[in-house]
């Protein structure tokens, strides 16, 4: 309108748009990597896919996380990030990628009998902080906990 108000248009999209938009963005695709020589043999948009893993690797958690709950002790992950997934630059803790996993994961983790400890590790930038961060760093920095 041009009386100066405010409007908004609500568009809605197609549950079957939405639904097919989910299941490309969570899917599982398993690539021969010992084929690979160079990234040009990599399949294509391999740079915008989720994350890379190789079978060994994936096995290896299969089995770390299978002798958890078989001894019923604490599965631990570690993330190393930047400054940002540290709650600098604006961010918060419980916004980066150590605190989503943990509020995604530890319902499952929950079922399995096992306690999910989550870590993370990462450097603060080394200028453009103010006197408040400086002082955070000085004492331990921040804490997602």
């Amino acid at each position: 309108k041009d009386d100066g108000s405010e409007s908004f248009e609500f568009v809605s999209e197609s549950i079957d748009e939405r639904r097919s938009k989910r299941v490309k963005m969570f899917h599982l695709e398993e690539v021969d990597l010992s084929s690979v020589a160079s990234a040009a043999d990599l399949p294509e948009g391999w740079h915008r896919m989720g994350g890379w893993t190789t079978t060994r690797s994936l096995n290896g958690l299969e089995r770390r996380i299978t002798h958890r709950v078989m001894t019923n002790t604490e599965f631990t992950v570690l993330f190393a990030g930047g400054w940002r997934s540290l709650g600098y630059g604006g961010n918060h803790a419980w916004q980066g990628m150590p605190a989503v996993f943990e509020s995604l994961l530890s319902g499952i983790f929950d079922r399995l009998g096992v306690q999910l400890v989550v870590r993370t590790v990462g450097l603060p930038p080394l200028d453009g902080l103010g006197e408040e961060a400086i002082a955070e760093m000085d004492q331990g920095g921040r804490s997602n906990v």
